[in-house]
């Protein structure tokens, strides 16, 4: 505005919001403004906003100050003057002297101050090719908007006008980034951020926008560096970033900050913001499920379990089949999340119990949970009755086994998972399982509340096999002891 002469800009009570609004728009837009035939008191006076108005200082004028008002009384002046050219060039009518059009006599009125200016002024040499390429070469950027924005946001009365200033604003932080001013751009978006608890309708801007500019990211990241990730922690910093009305915000900045971001300090710093709170929209993180970079897409799941709106079957069902073991044990791990906060995880964690990584089969033993019903258990003896089960990890035999109890708990237990479980541990035609999937067996029954899987207990405790019966017994006297029997 300095730059274009506006020396003073005066908002009178009563001011419209779609004037407000104008006003905003032609300082955001003062770049594009074409130098030659317009600027920005030009534009500022075609759109004739009533309730706004502005004091000019004209550098090709000596300096002196034009309110708005005297544009209007020069522009009456140039249509005079016009009006006055035309009736000079037609035939003098017989008996009319020489009066304007507003009554004065033209011969003898003096001139107006501002048309002696404005007179100057045309008189005046045009630029020479130098001064004409210097203005060429400076596009009159409007550097001190935020001087202007910033009083205007906390008095906000719509959220359509806070939008407005809010995306203006943040487009000053993003230039202010990327001249590498940080100190300015910290400076305004901590402004940002009190506006933005002081009125309710810049809160509810900040929630709709989704602001995600390559200069505000690095805005973001800057911050997360001052807030902690090196081990520094800026207090203002660290305020923004974990501020409950800004977060909305943050959201989408810090999500694709984390899916590009090399330094591991700040990666944890991110997560570490993201999952304070149980409030990420899942449409943020759907877009990262399907990339090629494992670590992306393993993050991405691990947050899907701090979303409210994930739902296990819609949005974790394509990673059963991600290349990368990594990503489907994440994907277990947030299914185990989501099953213990109330959601049916169990037809996932079926489908997991088939992977072709014992690993990822062992943790979805660990996760299914009663939930699982009678499919569970079925898919749960389908892994117990296969050939290769007897030659599989310890880990993966005992976490099936004790899956089995688990789920058949929940179920009221059936015949059919105590004879599976009576099975495994007692030899057949001569031929025994390893020791261990035996044990894991034993633990298994002692873990359920059948009296048939009490029976098979008793019965490996008499058992003449030296490896099993201690084991058993041991099992029986502890079950004994929580039921008070002893």
């Amino acid at each position: 505005m300095f730059r274009d002469g506006i020396r003073e800009l005066l908002l009178y009570e009563g001011v419209e919001r779609d004037e407000l609004a104008q006003l905003v728009d032609a300082l955001a837009n003062v770049d594009a403004i074409e130098r030659w035939d317009h600027d920005l008191v030009t534009v500022l006076w075609e759109t004739d906003l009533p309730h706004i108005d502005y004091v000019v200082a004209d550098p090709m004028v000596g300096g002196a100050q034009i309110s708005a008002d005297l544009i209007d009384s020069l522009r009456d002046g140039v249509l005079r003057r016009l009006t006055e050219a035309e009736q000079a060039s037609e035939p003098p009518v017989p008996g009319a002297g020489a009066v304007d059009a507003y009554g004065i006599d033209d011969a003898t009125a003096p001139l107006p101050n501002e048309m002696q200016s404005l007179l100057a002024l045309i008189e005046q040499p045009l630029p020479d090719l130098s001064t004409l390429r210097e203005l060429d070469e400076d596009p009159c950027p409007l550097e001190e908007l935020h001087v202007f924005l910033l009083p205007l946001l906390p008095q906000s009365r719509s959220t359509e006008s806070a939008g407005l200033l809010v995306r203006s604003l943040t487009a000053v932080i993003g230039a202010r980034i990327q001249s590498n001013d940080l100190v300015t751009a910290r400076y305004l978006i901590g402004q940002l951020h009190r506006s933005a608890q002081g009125n309710a309708f810049v809160g509810n801007a900040t929630q709709a926008l989704d602001l995600t500019a390559p200069e505000y990211r690095h805005g973001i990241r800057e911050l997360l560096i001052k807030g902690g990730a090196h081990g520094s922690t800026d207090p203002e910093a660290h305020a923004i970033l974990n501020d409950s009305v800004l977060r909305p915000v943050l959201l989408p900045t810090l999500i694709e900050l984390l899916a590009h971001e090399a330094d591991r300090n700040v990666r944890r710093s991110i997560i570490s913001l993201l999952t304070a709170a149980h409030d990420i929209p899942v449409a943020l993180l759907v877009p990262y499920l399907g990339d090629s970079h494992w670590y992306v897409v393993r993050n991405a799941i691990q947050l899907l379990a701090f979303s409210p709106d994930a739902r296990p079957l819609v949005h974790l069902r394509q990673t059963a089949h991600y290349p990368d073991k990594r990503v489907r044990k994440e994907a277990v791990r947030t299914l185990g999340r989501m099953g213990a906060a109330g959601q049916d995880a169990s037809i996932l964690l079926r489908q997991f119990l088939r992977d072709s990584d014992a690993g990822v089969r062992t943790l979805a033993a660990r996760m299914i949970g009663p939930e699982a019903g009678e499919a569970g258990v079925a898919e749960l003896l389908l892994q117990l009755e296969h050939p290769d089960f007897p030659t599989r990890s310890v880990d993966e035999v005992e976490a099936v086994c004790d899956a089995l109890a688990r789920v058949a708990n929940g179920k009221q237990v059936d015949t059919q998972v105590v004879s599976a479980l009576h099975n495994l541990w007692r030899p057949r035609f001569w031929k025994k399982n390893p020791a261990a999937v035996r044990i894991a067996a034993l633990k298994a029954l002692a873990a359920m509340k059948d009296q048939k899987a009490a029976s098979s207990l008793r019965a490996a405790a008499a058992s003449k096999d030296g490896t099993i019966r201690p084991v058993a017994r041991s099992l029986l006297a502890k079950k004994q002891a929580e039921r008070g029997e002893i």
